[in-house]
């Protein structure tokens, strides 16, 4: 009997000493497990050849003419670029000619101009790269020989040319400008067979109108008076622009209200087509413009000549290449 009861005294004690120690492991800081690791990006794939095409190699590649910087317009003069490729079958692919990349300067790839052939291969892109924002960038190029079935050929780098922008300010100089092909801007307004009135006097004061220099910039105003005035202000040719040479901007600022207004009769003349339209420039030119306003007496007082309508040519902006003048912009 006394055997049985020590058996359980010590069984007894082995429990509580197992609890002691449980409640002290609870009150330990659990283990630190290591910072999680940052994900991986997976490396890209390497995309073996198709079946039966071997990855041709670059053997050269060399700009023949250029590199030059257009404006995404169709007077953009193409980089000629000529490559030559080693291990290149052309009637592998027949639907997937070499095409030529420049991620991040060009949207897309081009397909050859041309393929001399031989061996190497020899093949020929017309290239264009446009818009400003490349302005004195470097381009890397990429050849794919067979489309997407190999992989592209890094093909170097191209530097493209530096563009700057030409303000000129002072419109009213466009007047004594002579383009080399001897076009000259002329300014005018008339009514018909007459001039328009070439002053305004009423009681708001006395007012040049007319072909009027407005702090150095070219503008057509027009005032009210006792009788109705009409006016048809215009110029005389459009400026057109060499290529290489972008029109970026041609401001005109109009004032007018309800006494004096062109009434929706302000046109351009498009140097491309003749036809009239209702904005002044497109890359290519400075159009020519015809404004047609009216001046309506004010019948609450018809000596108080307060209206106006002014059309005022204050600013254009050229983009061509560095260190030249807007004057060298034109044809």
């Amino acid at each position: 009997m006394k055997s049985f009861v020590g058996i359980r005294a010590a069984v007894f004690a082995l429990v509580a000493s197992v609890a002691v120690v449980g409640s002290g492991a609870a009150q330990l800081p659990p283990p630190r497990l290591p910072p999680p690791s940052q994900p991986q990006i997976p490396p890209p794939a390497v995309k073996p050849p198709a079946p039966g095409l071997k990855q041709p190699r670059l053997v050269s590649i060399r700009v023949t003419d250029g590199p030059f910087l257009g404006f995404g317009i169709s007077s953009d003069r193409p980089t000629k670029i000529e490559a030559e490729l080693a291990d290149f079958d052309p009637t592998a692919e027949r639907l997937f000619r070499p095409s030529l990349f420049a991620p991040g300067c060009h949207a897309g790839g081009l397909m050859p101009t041309s393929e001399p052939g031989g061996t190497p291969y020899k093949v020929r892109w017309d290239f264009t790269f446009s818009g400003i924002e490349n302005s004195g960038k470097r381009c890397a190029i990429e050849i794919h020989p067979y489309g997407s079935r190999t992989l592209p050929l890094p093909a170097g780098e191209i530097q493209l040319p530096r563009l700057e922008t030409y303000t000129i300010t002072k419109t009213w100089d466009l007047l004594s400008f002579t383009t080399p092909s001897g076009k000259k801007l002329l300014a005018s307004g008339s009514k018909g067979p007459l001039p328009c009135e070439l002053g305004s006097i009423g009681t708001a004061g006395t007012f040049a109108t007319g072909v009027v220099n407005d702090n150095g910039d070219l503008s057509f105003q027009l005032r009210n008076g006792l009788l109705q005035e009409d006016c048809s202000f215009q110029t005389s040719t459009a400026l057109a622009v060499k290529q290489g040479w972008l029109v970026r901007k041609v401001d005109w600022q109009f004032t007018s209200d309800s006494h004096c207004n062109a009434f929706n009769r302000e046109f351009g003349i498009q140097a491309s087509s003749g036809q009239t339209v209702t904005f002044f420039f497109d890359p290519t030119a400075i159009f020519q413009v015809r404004f047609d306003a009216t001046c309506k007496p004010d019948e609450t007082d018809r000596t108080k000549n307060n209206h106006l309508y002014k059309a005022k040519l204050s600013r254009i902006e050229l983009v061509g290449p560095p260190g030249q003048t807007w004057r060298d912009a034109f044809k």
